[in-house]
């Protein structure tokens, strides 16, 4: 498995820039043209960084709501995960909550942490 290229995310240390660049002067003019902000602050007196928000947007932008492989894939139950090309749905037909589905407690999880 290959890992992919690393990234400089502009991240600002208290006032100054940190180049963690191996070659100085490569992406000096990069970090000019990121926006305040779009660029993480960590204050240096912190000892721990939670990018729990950073990831959680991420994945948000991430996911799509209707993604299916093909514009004739039927896709997958939301309930019982049955591949609805291949075979009927095995959960009984009720009444669609609003929130149903594996991630029907994402949300509330979420907004716990």
């Amino acid at each position: 498995m290959e890992e992919g290229d690393v990234i400089n995310m502009g991240t600002l240390f208290g006032e100054s820039k940190q180049n963690t660049s191996t070659n100085p002067g490569e992406d000096e003019d990069d970090d000019d043209l990121i926006d305040i902000d779009d660029r993480l602050y960590f204050p240096p007196e912190e000892n721990e960084v939670d990018i729990s928000k950073n990831i959680r947007d991420m994945v948000h932008v991430e996911i799509t709501i209707n993604s299916v492989c093909n514009p004739g894939c039927k896709g997958l139950c939301l309930r019982c995960g049955a591949n609805l090309n291949t075979s009927k749905c095995r959960c009984q037909k009720q009444e669609k909550e609003k929130y149903s589905g594996p991630l029907r407690n994402l949300r509330s999880e979420m907004q716990k942490k």
